[in-house]
Parts: structure tokens; sequence; C-alpha cells
């Protein structure tokens, strides 16, 4: 694929800067000719205003919606190994893993079999996420693009609670939580896939799983599309771990007004959401909701 070609296809008008392309930022409204710089080698841009970088097929989608293959802009798919079966970024044998479709963990606290049923949630019994309630993350084609596991052994050392396999960059979790952030115009985001199991369990459906704490340029470019109007920022209260999740809030907050004309940070009145009752997750989007009238 001709980079050049494509972009100005795409809508960018282009400066030349040597070994990159210097172009207005227009899918957020940019005004300064300069402020995206773009590799003639590779496609990868930053966005020095927005404080953003990316791939080149991230940034087509920024611009467009259109999602392209990386290897039509020269690159190679990172691939991963996961007992014995690979994937890449746009495909992961999902169905092939020795899964059972145990839910007590989550049961437990609180969640409802048939949200767990909706999120496919799995036990995986052997590879590298063996023993962790698993999720598949699938794009809008409804291919498996990665897995999320959550460990649900009492005493798991160092092992991390979540770990995800595939490239987070691409992934917009839950693709079927769309309709309703469409239908309300607000978008909640949560770090992990247990907060969004947490909300959903409440009936609130219009989430969308960050996977830690920074939001990717894909996402971004999905809310727009969506025609989102308030984004409600709800990462992890961690007061008592160093801030993580207040510090996080804010600098996605920062990015996001350059976007969205209604962007609040909101964090749950515990931890996290799976530490709240069903009850105090309804009060705390009421507060929320009266929070923007």
């Amino acid at each position: 694929m001709d980079l050049k070609e494509k972009l100005e296809s795409s809508g960018f008008q282009l400066r030349d800067d040597g070994d990159s392309w210097r172009a207005r930022a227009f899918y957020r409204q940019g005004g300064n000719p300069t402020s995206l710089k773009i590799s003639k080698k590779s496609g990868r841009f930053v966005d020095f205003s927005a404080n953003q970088n990316g791939s080149f097929a991230e940034l087509i989608y920024l611009a467009t919606g259109e999602e392209i293959e990386e290897a039509d802009a020269d690159f190679q798919p990172e691939r991963f190994e996961s007992n014995g079966l690979s994937f890449s970024s746009r495909k992961f044998e999902w169905d092939e893993l020795p899964k059972l479709p145990n839910y007590k963990f989550y049961l437990d606290r609180g969640i409802k079999k048939e949200v767990l049923q909706k999120f496919e949630a799995a036990l995986v019994q052997t590879g590298k996420m063996t023993r962790r309630l698993c999720f598949p993350i699938r794009n809008e084609r409804r291919e498996v693009v990665g897995v999320s596991g959550r460990i649900i052994l009492q005493d798991h050392g160092d092992r991390p609670k979540w770990k995800h396999l595939g490239l987070k960059r691409n992934w917009i979790y839950p693709d079927f939580s769309f309709p309703e952030i469409e239908r309300k115009r607000e978008v909640i985001l949560v770090e992990s896939i247990g907060d969004c199991l947490a909300l959903y369990s409440a009936g609130i459906e219009n989430v969308l799983v960050l996977f830690g704490v920074k939001i990717f340029p894909k996402i971004k470019a999905k809310l727009l599309q969506l025609n989102v109007n308030s984004v409600i920022i709800a990462t992890n209260d961690d007061k008592e771990n160093n801030n993580v999740g207040n510090e996080a809030a804010k600098k996605i907050e920062g990015g996001l007004r350059l976007l969205f004309s209604d962007v609040r940070i909101c964090l749950p009145t515990k931890n996290d959401f799976g530490a709240m009752s069903v009850k105090e997750i309804e009060n705390w989007y009421n507060l929320t909701r009266n929070g923007s009238d």
C-alpha cells in the first residue's frame, strides 16, 4: 500500500518533514496544521496536542472509521502462543481451547448467570490461562481477537489477577454494549471485565472496558462513531494503591475533553464495582446522572 496515497484519500493534507509528514488532526477538529506527525516508513503517528500515538491502521480508523488489515500497511501482525495454539491480532481459535462453563467464582460475587453466559465466561484448564475464568474478545464481525482471564485461585502468589492475550489496542469490548451506548449517547469506561459484569448485573449496559488505566485511539474513534455525548470515567478508586486509578482518570479526562462535550470522573464508591452491591451500584449511577443535569 502507498502510505501517502492512502493518507491523502483519507482526508489528510500532508506537509513534507524529512522522514515524516505533518498534518492537521481533523478527526478531532484540530486546527494546528503540524500537530500530527506521521512516519513515512511505518505510518505510525504521534498527535502531539492530544498526547496520542499509534499505528497507521489506527490512524486511518480514527480518520475514516475504516478497518484496514495491518499487513496492508506493510505491518506484520504480532503473534502469540497459548497451549500450542497460535493467534494474531486478527483471529484467535477460542473454540479450540479446553474449557468448562464454570460460573461459581462470579456467582458467589453476585454476578447473574445470564450475564456470565452473555459474556461467554469459561474456565480454561490448560496452557497460559490455566485456572482462569476467561472471556473471548470479539470484533464487530464476531471474530475472536483475544482472550482476557481472571485468576480464580484464592492464593495466586505473584500471578497477576488479570491476564490478557492479544493486542489490547485493537479491542473495543464488549461490542454488544454498542446499541445501549448509542441509545443513551452515554458511555461508562471501566478498568476490567469484572467491573463490567457488576454493572451489567445491575442493569447498566452502556459500558466499555479499558483493560487497564489508559484509553486507546480505537475506543475514542468508536465513541465518536456512536455519537456519544457523555463520557463517565469510572476507573478503580485506588486511594490505598498510590491513587493509580484516580490519576489515570484525570489523564483520560484531559484527552477526552477535546472530543466530547460532557466528560466526568465518577469513581465507584468502593475500590471497584465488584466490591459493591447492586443497590450501591444503582445509587452510584443515579448520582452520576443527577450530576449531569
